[in-house]
């Protein structure tokens, strides 16, 4: 179990990591994930505090070149031991966040929660309107943006992993399917 020190620490790390990602990867977006991912735990039976912390920490390296997946799983690793985080905590953590941007059904359950967790958001029609869509707006432009956008959507609501979010996902569906005609159009 962390101190409250140690996750003050976390909160601070995770917040100076991330100041370079794009605005849909700050730490607003970790803080909903983390949210997401402690009540996700709670009822899959997966550690809350392991899958609080990866939430906090899984995008620390996502301006960075390369495997932000891969990178910050060794970076959280690192950092998790230099405030005195047990060895075992912190292989868990680097686990879930290597494996947060990897399609995967080998998974531990910390591991289908964050993925899960930072998945369920663009999955509703809100976070599909105001982070899906225009994240691949800005990348492709209007017509190959809105094409990748719905292909994502449906990429990852094929993959949840949790009954939890499968669930949340299925009080969207119809509502997202006549989003998704919409913009089709």
């Amino acid at each position: 179990m962390l101190t409250r020190g140690q996750k003050e620490k976390i909160i601070e790390f995770s917040k100076k990591c991330v100041e370079k990602n794009d605005r849909w990867h700050r730490f607003d977006h970790l803080e909903m994930v983390a949210q997401n991912a402690i009540m996700f735990a709670k009822k899959e039976g997966a550690d809350p505090e392991v899958c609080e912390v990866a939430a906090l920490l899984h995008d620390i390296c996502k301006a960075e070149p390369g495997d932000h997946g891969t990178a910050g799983a060794c970076k959280a690793r690192e950092f998790l031991l230099s405030i005195g985080a047990d060895g075992a905590f912190a292989d868990a953590v680097a686990e879930a966040i290597h494996f947060h941007d990897k399609e995967s059904r080998d998974r531990s359950p910390e591991s289908a929660v964050l993925w899960d967790s930072d998945k369920l958001y663009i999955l509703t029609p809100k976070g599909f309107v105001t982070r899906m869509c225009p994240f691949w707006l800005a990348k492709l432009g209007e017509e190959e943006g809105l094409k990748k956008a719905i292909y994502e959507y449906y990429f990852f609501l094929e993959r949840l992993n949790t009954k939890t979010a499968r669930e949340l996902a299925g009080k969207h569906s119809g509502l997202m399917e006549r989003l998704i005609k919409e913009l089709k159009k």
